[in-house]
């Protein structure tokens, strides 16, 4: 899709050369329509409306067609329609874009630049990739691919807790700092010296104990929270009771939490993200129908296919990297990361 660049009231030049570029009849030809629009600009255009534009004496942009052009610019990028009152000048500048390119035609013309061979040659290939472009166009729309409202409901509730879809918003958890100890009798003096003074933070507590080192921030906790043991974790999330000192035995070391509140995860609206999520997915399945339908038609069109050749040949060049194994070790040690905490 082409992208409008706006500058005030101002359509950027180097777009519309390049949307111009782009329009019906730039590439020069020999099909029969393009020999019927050469024809007419060999004797220029005739549709009876004031000439903006000619060469030599014959007209290449009247009112009549620069109107043709723009509104088709416009219907090609629906999006302009909507910033078109704030320009003023668009119609104008659009002009210039259609003025430009009239010059850089006649120009190639006149230096048969458009018969040499290498703009010949890049000429096919350029034909050959616009037919594969509206042939792929086509052939979408002969083989359509719909989403129900229910595939992308059960997409979002699916995919809503991984952050690499964007749909969680704040991950949510326990907010709770903690201080460690070795035994269960420190653990409970210091339990109930924390409950005594509610009002005081616990780190200003543990520090008075002398225990600073032994504090730690747990911040806001929950079941993606690196660097805390999984087993204080759990412990702390299922904590019910907010504000509140609790006793946990993990592991080998006993914790004193202060768990102060409980934030539930946030998510992007359904409605709100359902278009993209809706285009997403439309995507990916038109994909499937797609491979799924050229699947099929490989057979009916009787269609063999030999890659072998190719593939070993393939297998062959591929250069082997400094220190890359021969073979892939399939077994892999996972080791517990280490705690962080004292």
């Amino acid at each position: 899709m082409k992208k409008c660049i706006v500058t005030g009231n101002f359509f950027s030049l180097q777009l519309l050369l390049a949307v111009v570029l782009c329009l019906p009849g730039c590439f020069g030809g020999e099909t029969k329509e393009e020999m019927a629009a050469g024809a007419v600009a060999e004797r220029g255009i005739e549709d009876g409306s004031p000439v903006l534009l000619s060469i030599d004496g014959k007209a290449r942009i009247t009112q009549n067609s620069l109107e043709k052009e723009f509104n088709a610019f416009i219907d090609e990028n629906p999006q302009l329609k909507q910033v078109l009152p704030y320009m003023p000048d668009a119609k104008q500048n659009f002009f210039q874009g259609l003025m430009a390119q009239e010059v850089v035609d006649e120009y190639v013309k006149r230096n048969k630049i458009d018969k040499t061979p290498a703009y010949i040659k890049e000429r096919e290939i350029t034909h050959k990739r616009i037919d594969q472009i509206l042939n792929n166009k086509y052939f979408s729309e002969k083989h359509p691919a719909t989403v129900s409202d229910a595939e992308v409901r059960a997409f979002y509730d699916e995919h809503k807790d991984k952050k690499e879809f964007g749909l969680m918003i704040s991950q949510g958890g326990v907010q709770a700092e903690g201080v460690s100890f070795d035994n269960e009798d420190d653990a409970k003096a210091f339990l109930a010296k924390a409950k005594e003074d509610a009002t005081a933070s616990l780190e200003k507590i543990a520090a008075d104990a002398g225990l600073a080192k032994n504090y730690h921030d747990l911040k806001m906790v929950n079941a993606q929270s690196v660097g805390i043991e999984p087993g204080l974790i759990t412990k702390v999330i299922s904590i019910k009771r907010f504000p509140s000192d609790e006793l946990f035995k993990v592991g080998d070391k006993w914790w004193v939490v202060r768990a102060h509140e409980k934030k539930e995860t946030e998510y992007r609206p359904f409605e709100q993200i359902k278009p993209n999520l809706e285009e997403g997915l439309k995507k990916q399945k038109q994909a499937e129908v797609i491979e799924k339908a050229i699947d099929g038609l490989k057979e009916s069109y009787g269609i063999e296919i030999n890659d072998e050749p190719i593939r070993a040949r393939a297998d062959a060049q591929m250069p082997q990297m400094p220190g890359m194994p021969t073979e892939i070790d399939t077994e892999v040690e996972v080791k517990e990361a280490p705690a962080q905490m004292a």
